[in-house]
């Protein structure tokens, strides 16, 4: 679950979550994290991504998605 994520600094720029598992990305998963450059959600299960996931990361430059379960 990305929830568990929620107690991270908001000044983190970089995060990795390859490999854990998970199968969605909600919307604003990771709106917090106003400073984030670089997400790494590949090798997951992810299956389905809601439409305003990102919506908030206007500073993210690099996102991986790849080895996941998108068509």
């Amino acid at each position: 679950n990305l929830s568990f994520y929620l107690n991270l600094k908001s000044n983190v720029s970089s995060l990795s979550l390859n490999y854990k598992y998970y199968r969605k990305v909600p919307n604003n998963a990771f709106s917090f994290l106003l400073l984030l450059q670089s997400l790494d959600l590949s090798n997951n299960k992810i299956d389905f991504i809601e439409k305003c996931a990102f919506k908030k990361l206007s500073n993210l430059k690099k996102l991986k998605l790849s080895r996941n379960r998108l068509e």
